[in-house]
């Protein structure tokens, strides 16, 4: 579980330690069409819709990457003044109210992209979402469940692979 946690923590600070550099460097964890064949199958999606679907995934990632750029750049601006000994009190305040409202906003903005990507879908899909939906609540008690061992797990694995290990995954590239 800890192995986990350090794995998504790593993979999430990635795009925020980005923001702190002076490089251009980014981080490409788009995955190829192959890797939704299982949603693919269930929902009866065409490949156009993938395809519509994963640009709209891309889009949503850029749009995280600059939010987590800015974050950065005034999370190193806060550093900068708190290591100089800085009185501005203000501006420091400042600093701490707008990398809030960044890293709330995010969460108002999926809102925009989910709207996009469930236009994508024919009522009957929406229809067979509705019940991924209720299978990925049942998620935690499931697992808990097979910790417990009351229920088998997946016979194929216990612990979500990273990406890269997925079929249809690249692997991480860094590209300066």
């Amino acid at each position: 579980m800890v192995r986990i946690i350090v794995i998504i923590a790593a993979l999430a600070s990635g795009p925020m330690l980005i923001g702190q550099t002076n490089t251009q460097a980014s981080i490409s964890l788009v995955p190829t069409n192959q890797a939704f064949d299982a949603v693919k199958q269930n929902l009866g999606l065409t490949d156009f819709q993938i395809e519509q679907l994963v640009k709209i995934m891309q889009e949503k990632s850029a749009a995280l990457l600059e939010t987590y750029k800015q974050i950065g750049a005034k999370e190193a601006e806060m550093q900068n003044l708190l290591k100089s000994g800085s009185q501005d009190a203000n501006r420091i305040g400042q600093l701490m109210i707008e990398i809030y409202k960044l890293r709330t906003q995010p969460l108002s903005a999926n809102n925009q992209y989910r709207q996009r990507a469930l236009a994508v879908l024919t009522a009957d899909q929406k229809v067979k979402l509705s019940l991924l939906e209720q299978a990925l609540l049942l998620n935690t008690p499931a697992y808990q469940a097979a910790t417990l061992n009351l229920i088998d797990g997946p016979a194929a694995q216990l612990l979500p692979a990273l990406p890269g290990v997925i079929q249809g995954f690249p692997p991480v590239r860094f590209q300066p």
